[in-house]
């Protein structure tokens, strides 16, 4: 039992130590840079809470298949309108 506490908690380790490098990789490798740092007053709007993404933001679409990229949204955002 011992052993598969162990084993789990590298697993969970080696998984953290992955998201981190790619969270990383992500940060130095593109325009990444938060949603809620970024200011929307020049970019088309669909209604007042809904934004396009720019076109320089680092959208994850590669890997997609081709019927999941007909039905993910990679062109508007949602952000924060209102009190």
């Amino acid at each position: 039992m011992l052993a598969n506490v162990q084993a789990d908690e590298l697993y969970m380790e080696c998984i953290r130590d992955i998201m981190d490098a790619r969270e990383t990789d992500r940060r130095k490798h593109s325009e990444f840079k938060p949603l809620n740092d970024m200011n929307f007053n020049n970019y088309e709007r669909a209604s007042p809470s809904y934004v396009s993404i720019p076109p320089t933001y680092a959208v994850r679409s590669s890997g997609k298949s081709i019927e999941v990229r007909a039905i993910t949204n990679d062109k508007w955002v949602s952000v924060p309108y209102g009190s």
